[in-house]
């Protein structure tokens, strides 16, 4: 399957997970969505929208190492916290685990020697081992996540860390771009 059907796919199964959990809530309720439940509910930890903004101002800032930031459901709850940023990229990918609900940003280098241009990418990472209603919550978060990380050429949806090897993002970010000029030598 072509990459981006497979994405496609993804999105649109989240999307029919999300829709369904909604009327499971409803209809354990008799019908009725508790008084508290609130799609317009903030997903975020206390304090974490402001160390979500820093730890994404980090990675943009040309003038640190930071070259991604991880934002996960510490303890498998339901709010949005910084998990942690850094300079290696294989560090990143060893923060991923299959039970595992995360956002991050990455930051990589692109272009040639006579021009090199830094690229971003915005990834939302649901583990295989994930269960399908907290699934469906992280594609209704992503929402809130997005009003704070607004500036990327590409957003990856992924669930094996094949697909989020470093050439692989690189190359997907080129595309994205548009043109791509090289030396020719």
């Amino acid at each position: 399957m072509i990459p981006y059907q497979r994405h496609d796919a993804k999105l649109g199964v989240l999307l029919v997970v999300s829709i369904l959990s909604i009327f499971t809530i409803g209809s354990a309720h008799g019908g009725r969505l508790p008084s508290s439940f609130n799609p317009r509910s903030q997903p975020f930890a206390p304090g974490a929208e402001d160390d979500i903004r820093d730890a994404y101002e980090d990675v943009r800032n040309d003038g640190t190492e930071t070259t991604w930031a991880v934002f996960n459901y510490p303890d498998e709850g339901k709010e949005i916290a910084f998990k942690e940023s850094g300079d290696d990229y294989s560090e990143f990918l060893a923060l991923l685990h299959d039970d595992m609900r995360a956002y991050a940003y990455v930051r990589v280098e692109t272009g040639d020697d006579l021009s090199r241009r830094a690229k971003f990418a915005f990834i939302t990472w649901i583990g295989r081992s994930v269960r399908p209603l907290k699934k469906a919550k992280v594609s209704t978060d992503k929402a809130f996540v997005k009003q704070i990380i607004t500036q990327f050429g590409k957003e990856i949806l992924a669930d094996e860390k094949d697909e989020l090897r470093y050439e692989r993002v690189k190359t997907v970010l080129e595309k994205a771009s548009g043109a791509n000029y090289g030396t020719g030598a």
